[in-house]
């Protein structure tokens, strides 16, 4: 059924598998489909799943495997075959008369299609499915070379919408100006020249790009592409009474020629439904954003290849937020659909049609009530009138396609209502509404009026409740007559059944029923002994149901009936045809319809996911293209990446982004890895791709210009099959950026020259870089590892350095023991220190530390040394006044302080020194960052440990103003007092079963402030499953019932860490009498030191974003009922904390005072021995 090359028109079978087939043919049922060969293994394998469905013809190697379908499957299959995987087709049947003779070894193929040629199973595929894109197939020829470039006459057409196009252009040698092409028309299938040599240089490039841009290929013979024939095939395709030679796409001649073996590539002119049927157009490449494979790609803008079907083959629906189409697309109807795939790979580059889209778009997000009425009552009874009007042409259609296109014309005049009540005065887009829809929907809707006029007139709508679609019997006399005849025999035959139910003695419909059997016609079923010795009543057959039956007169009505049904039928189908005549003359009102409809769908689609996102997109501010002078910047605020943002357990982080025409043109990305710096940079290019779609934008405001075109380099692949490696892949994609980009382009790439080695790959991103930063000067953002890349900002001021912040937290003593927080945030401009420190901060260093041999670092003189220490002292004192540290406070703790464990968390050195860095950020690359940090810190560890005057010297720098923080890792004669605030529920009691096992008293306060990660809901959820239940035998007694769950927030952690002990042993039992757990601080703990236990803290145990909930919350909704009274508890505890405080602070100042004022005479005492 499915082949990858072409066969004869018909075939034999082989002797040794003639007989086989034949006996397996013939014992198939009459709908299904049958696959052979290699093809049969393939269906096996992406269907079934499995080879256990194949069935082998004939014996020894001449066997011949087999498998079946039935004939839904097979629909599906051939479907997905053409539309996901991208296959050819073929179907193949018996020659007709033959197919069960002894002869029936011959067959012909009746059905041939490709993914850019549906004309075949259009009807049979597609009937009931709808096309998610169009099939559009491309004819390209090439032409002489002039002046070094090459010469491309392409055309284009799509059998569905009945439209050939055609361009010539010049082209490079990489061909990306065709490229942009297949990219534009997103087209399915490309045919070209033949080069069964593989000889042709340019041939072997457009074969390349063909299948880069994952096109189905087609190579013709050259005779074919011969433009002899087109000025007579164009004359029958196009409307009658316009001469192709008067045309000016005539005058192309490459394209003429591409054209010519496209038409009969497609056979177009066999096909006598195609006459003067087909529009011819010009399209021009520079009308729309340029997009290259690459770019389509790295931006996700289609699915992946093999996904999003619903089929066999693809497993079932996948996730439609994975891809910008399946975001965008909450299309209601199939044309609205592929329009929209059609502009993602179309964004406009005409400022005036994006502002129109982008203004009703904005209409609809203004006015919810009018967006839902039309997405749920309007929109979603449009059906695809394209398709419907086709059928129409070919003459296949039907009374439920004259009947679904008059349920949709009811619906226009309140459509139009609705469009009319968007807005409000003078609002800018009532206009556009009114041109854009109300205007095209009521001359349409008057169209359509005579049409539901006859419809109502033709139809019989009553029976479209039982889905019945059929002629009034009043249309037609002879219809009328035939209608009132089965009427009587239908009387005739109740009163037959009505008779043989009284001298039966049965209830009818329940002990006798009359019934139409398709084997034995129109009979009663009925028990058999109601009818045992009764002549009149012949038995038929004898059910597990009951007995079939009939009488004299019961059969003469049934084939009365069964006459003047077929009659009826007969006389029907005429009318039916004659009816669907008429409809067909609405066509071009149809197609006009399709079009309005399909343009509303989308505009409608934008505005709803732009609403309804996680965060609201907003309406982006489009500039003029090549308007530079503090017009042409790019600013994004708060920029998020709309695929990224809806996914599940993901909380996105929104970044800026601001590129300034001579000052911020180039930004160069640096950061490690998985820190987001690809997600960055792609989502500039979807937003500017949204854009210029005229949809709104997920930002929280957004500036950008016109761009001609977007190009990127993203992501790392080879291809083996295709003899390209993962660098030759990197410098194609690269050379074609080179080649194609100008100044009003966005070039995204990402980690450039990773596929060869590192200072191979570091030249070629320094070439590459410097080339676009000071030769296209187009706006780039360029992601890399080559730290060394970021000096390029100092030889070119409008190149600017970005990067990914990470947290890094010391663990332990060496480096190696180290947590790294990946934040994604990208910041502009890499961390700097001043010159002197640096000097200093390595001198330092060469100090404490041993880096083998003889020191190189630099004699500095004394001043240099001295400006060092004093800029290192200041930015000590900076540092103190940011963090709170005073010089002058004592070492005493503070009692009854309450400060949350995000205020509690002891700074570090490694804190001081990252502090110190970034004080000051002039020009430094990121090494020297790395470098002064590394430095700083040793110089600051250097300075505490040696500078016995230092201020800074005593633990007031580490400790003051916090709790203390206890490692638990010493054992205290004196209980050691937890405030429970901000810990993880589990760490801390594991951390506390360690201590009290050891022979530590612990009291933990304030046990209702714990967390726990995860969201409330889920936590909530266990509880709840876990209640205890009502014992089965004894409900009463609920004590034998399943465990028991505490809800008290100190309970809640004694069981936690009860079920951590061995408790049922002596030495468990005696470790929990050691723990005590409070809600709230109650006296005398809450003037006791509190400590916390840096190892349970959630503020470093968690990662940013991570849900957690607290346990006061959860046990407050599971039945404590406390809650309250240790809130106004603990609000009384800290006015008088506070208070306290004070009065402290107040005595403490007193006795400083009194102190200095009697300074004089302690020094007069202690001259004096005193």
């Amino acid at each position: 059924m499915m082949y990858a090359k072409e066969k004869p028109e018909t075939t034999d079978l082989d002797n040794a598998v003639t007989s086989g087939f034949c006996s397996f043919i013939s014992s198939l049922p009459p709908d299904y489909y049958s696959v052979h060969g290699p093809d049969a293994t393939f269906v096996a394998t992406h269907v079934y799943h499995t080879l256990s469905v194949i069935k082998q013809l004939g014996k020894g190697k001449d066997s011949l495997p087999s498998v079946t379908l039935s004939s839904s499957v097979a629909k599906i299959f051939l479907r997905e075959a053409l539309t996901t995987r991208q296959l050819r087709i073929e179907i193949w049947a018996p020659e007709t008369g033959k197919g069960k003779s002894a002869s029936g070894n011959r067959w012909e193929l009746v059905r041939r299609a490709s993914p850019g040629n549906l004309q075949d199973v259009e009807d049979l595929l597609f009937s009931n499915a709808d096309l998610e894109s169009a099939p559009i197939i491309m004819a390209v020829r090439l032409g002489k070379r002039e002046g070094g470039s090459k010469n491309l006459g392409v055309a284009f057409a799509d059998a569905s919408a009945r439209e050939i196009g055609v361009s010539e252009f010049l082209d490079n040698d990489l061909l990306s100006n065709f490229e942009a092409l297949l990219i534009q028309l997103d087209v399915k299938e490309c045919i070209m020249q033949a080069d069964d040599k593989r000889t042709d240089i340019d041939l072997s490039k457009l074969r390349e790009v063909i299948e880069r841009c994952n096109v189905v290929l087609t190579e013709r013979k050259a005779g074919e592409f011969n433009a002899k024939n087109i000025e007579q095939d164009l004359g029958r395709l196009l409307p009658e009474g316009l001469s192709a030679t008067a045309l000016p796409q005539f005058d192309l001649k490459s394209a003429m020629s591409a054209a010519s073996a496209l038409i009969a590539y497609l056979a177009l002119t066999s096909d006598s439904s195609n006459a003067h049927q087909y529009t011819l157009r010009t399209h021009d490449l520079a009308q729309f954003m340029r997009l290259d494979a690459s770019a389509v790609r790295a931006l996700n803008l289609m699915p992946a290849p093999g996904l999003g079907g619903s089929g066999p083959m693809t497993g079932g629906r996948q996730p439609a937020n994975t891809s910008l189409l399946g975001l965008l697309n909450r299309c209601k109807t199939g044309q609205g659909a592929r329009l929209l795939a059609q502009w993602l790979k179309q964004p406009l580059v005409n400022l005036h049609a994006i502002e129109t889209r982008q203004t009703l778009v904005d209409a609809f997000v203004n006015d919810g009530d009018s967006r839902d009425t039309l997405r749920d009552d309007y929109l979603r009874a449009m059906p695809d009138f394209h398709r419907i009007g086709k059928k129409f042409q070919k003459g296949g259609a039907s009374l439920e396609d004259v009947v679904r296109v008059y349920q949709a014309a009811l619906k226009i005049p309140g459509l139009i209502m609705v469009l009319q009540a968007v807005g409000e005065g003078d609002d800018p887009c009532k206009p556009l509404i009114k041109s854009q829809y109300l205007d095209e929907l009521e001359e349409y809707s008057t169209s359509l009026s005579k049409y539901t006029e006859m419809v109502e007139s033709t139809i019989d709508l009553k029976e479209l409740d039982r889905h019945n679609y059929v002629i009034k019997p009043d249309y037609d006399e002879n219809l009328k007559r035939l209608s009132l005849k089965l009427a009587q025999v239908r009387d005739g035959l109740d009163e037959e059944h009505q008779d043989v139910g009284r001298d039966l003695s049965l209830e009818l419909d329940k002990k006798l029923h009359l019934e139409n059997n398709p084997t034995h016609g129109t009979n009663g079923q009925q028990d058999a002994k109601a009818i045992h010795n009764k002549r009149q009543y012949n038995e038929i057959s004898t059910q597990k149901s009951g007995t079939l039956f009939t009488t004299s007169r019961l059969r003469e009505l049934a084939n009365e009936y069964g006459s003047l049904s077929d009659q009826y039928t007969r006389a029907q189908s005429g009318l039916v045809k004659e009816v669907v005549a008429i409809a067909s003359t609405y066509i071009s009102v149809l197609e006009g319809l399709d079009v309005v409809i399909a343009h509303l769908d989308v505009i409608v689609s934008f505005a709803h996911v732009s609403v309804n996102s996680a965060s609201p997109y907003v309406k982006p501010k489009v500039l003029e293209k090549g308007k530079y002078i503090r017009t042409g910047d790019l600013i994004i605020k708060e920029g998020r990446h709309p695929c990224l943002e809806v996914q599940e357990e993901i909380t996105f982080i929104p970044n800026d982004t601001e590129l300034h025409r001579e000052k911020s043109e180039f930004l160069i990305i640096s950061g490690p890895n998985m820190g987001g710096k690809s997600t960055y940079i792609r989502q500039v290019g979807v937003i500017a791709l949204m854009a210029q779609c005229g949809c709104f934008v997920p930002a929280s405001e957004a500036q950008l210009p016109i761009f001609d075109s977007i190009l990127a380099r993203v992501g790392a692949g080879d291809s083996q099959l295709k003899g390209v490696s993962t660098f030759m892949a990197e410098m194609l994609e690269t050379a074609t950026i080179l080649r194609s980009a100008t100044k009003d382009s966005l070039i995204i790439i990402d980690e450039l020259g990773r596929g060869t080695s590192t200072y191979d790959g570091f030249g070629l991103a320094w070439a590459i870089s410097e080339h676009i930063a000071t030769e296209i000067r187009a706006f780039c953002l360029f992601a890399t590892h080559f730290h060394e890349l970021t000096t390029l900002a100092d030889e070119h001021s409008h190149v600017k350095n970005m990067h990914v912040v990470a947290h890094v937290n010391q663990t332990g003593q060496t480096t190696q023991e180290r947590d790294i927080t990946l934040l994604y945030k990208v910041e502009p401009e890499l961390a700097n220190f001043p010159e002197n420190v640096v000097k200093l901060a390595k001198r330092k260093a060469e100090e404490l530390e041993d880096f083998g041999g003889k020191s190189d670092a630099p004699d500095l003189s004394k001043e240099v040394t001295e400006e060092g220490a004093k800029i290192l002292e200041q930015v000590l004192g900076e540092w103190a006044k940011r963090t709170g540290v005073s010089g002058e406070r004592d070492g005493e703790d503070v009692a009854m302080e309450d400060e949350s464990p995000e205020e509690q968390i002891p700074h570090n050195v490694d804190d001081l020194a990252i502090s110190c860095v970034v004080l000051d950020s002039t020009k430094y690359s990121h090494s020297d960052f790395v470098d002064a940090f590394r430095v700083v810190r040793l110089c600051i560890r250097s300075e505490l440990s040696t500078n016995a005057n230092s201020k800074y010297t005593d633990t007031r720098l580490i400790q003051a103003h916090t709790y203390p923080v206890t490692a638990m890792s010493t054992f205290s004669s004196t209980p050691i007092v937890i405030d429970g605030k901000g810990h993880l529920l589990g760490r801390l009691a594991s951390i506390i079963c360690k201590e009290i096992l050891n022979g530590q008293k612990i009291v933990v306060v304030r046990c209702e402030e714990i967390n726990i990660s995860g969201s409330f809901f889920r936590n909530k959820a266990s509880p709840n499953r876990t209640a205890p239940k009502l014992h089965p035998l004894n409900p009463i007694n609920t004590a034998a019932s399943g465990p028991f769950h505490f809800r008290a927030p100190s309970r809640v952690l004694f069981k936690a860490v009860r079920g951590m002990l061995p408790h049922k042993t002596a030495r468990g039992a005696a470790a929990i009498t050691r723990l005590k757990l409070f809600e709230g601080c109650p006296p005398p703990y809450d003037r006791k030191k509190k400590m916390v236990v840096p190892e349970a803290l959630r503020v470093l145990r968690l990662k940013p974003g991570r849900k957690y909930c607290t346990v006061k919350r959860l046990s407050h909704e599971v039945g404590w009922g406390y809650k309250d009274v240790v809130d106004r508890l603990e609000e009384k505890r800290k006015v008088k904390a506070k208070a306290f405080h004070e009065r402290k602070i107040a005595a403490l100042k007193l006795r400083q005072k009194a102190v200095s004022d009697q300074a004089a005479t302690y020094e007069k005492l202690a001259a004096l021995g005193h």
